[in-house]
C-alpha cells in the first residue's frame, strides 16, 4: 500500500511562488499596470461616461438667466414647461433675480437615457448657497422638466 496525500485546499502554488523574488516583483508590477491601463481605458471609452458628461447644462443656464430676468425662454422648453414657468414667474423671477447671476454650474449626475435622460446640476449663484436643478426629459430640442431641488 502506498501512502498518498492530498494539497490542502488553503494552499495552492502558482507560478509565481516558484520564481525568484526580483522576477515575481516585475511580473505583478507589470500586471497590476496592465490591469490598471485596461480598466482606465474601459472607463475612457465608456458609452456611460461619455453620455454623463452632462448635455443640458447650457439649456438649464438659459432658463435660470432668462426667468431672472423675467422671460420663459420658449425655445428652450416644452409647451407643459413653459406654461409652468409662466404660471410661477411672480415667484420665481424675484428670488433667482436677488440670487444674483450664476457664478458656477456643475454637472453631477445623469439617469435615464434618451426621452427619459434627467441631468442633475449644482447651481451657485453670486449671492447664496449652492442649490441641486435638474433638467430633463428633452422633446424635439425642448426640455419637458426643470426644477430645483433646493
Amino acid at each position: 500500500m502506498s501512502a498518498f496525500s492530498l494539497p490542502s485546499p488553503l494552499h495552492t502554488t502558482s507560478p509565481l511562488d516558484m520564481m525568484p523574488p526580483s522576477t515575481r516583483g516585475r511580473i505583478i508590477m507589470r500586471r497590476s499596470f496592465a490591469a490598471l491601463a485596461i480598466a482606465l481605458g474601459a472607463v475612457a471609452l465608456s458609452p456611460a461616461s461619455a453620455a454623463d458628461s452632462g448635455k443640458f447644462g447650457d439649456a438649464l443656464k438659459k432658463m435660470l438667466t432668462g426667468t431672472a430676468a423675467g422671460e420663459c425662454p420658449a425655445d428652450v422648453m416644452g409647451d407643459a414647461l413653459l406654461a409652468a414657468c409662466r404660471e410661477q414667474l411672480p415667484a420665481l423671477q424675484p428670488s433667482l433675480a436677488a440670487a444674483g447671476p450664476i457664478k458656477a454650474m456643475t454637472f453631477v449626475t445623469a439617469t435615464g437615457n434618451d426621452a427619459d435622460r434627467v441631468e442633475t446640476y449644482t447651481v451657485t449663484f453670486e449671492k447664496g448657497e449652492p442649490s441641486t436643478w435638474q433638467i430633463g426629459r428633452p422633446n424635439k430640442g425642448k426640455f419637458d422638466m426643470a426644477y430645483s431641488a433646493g
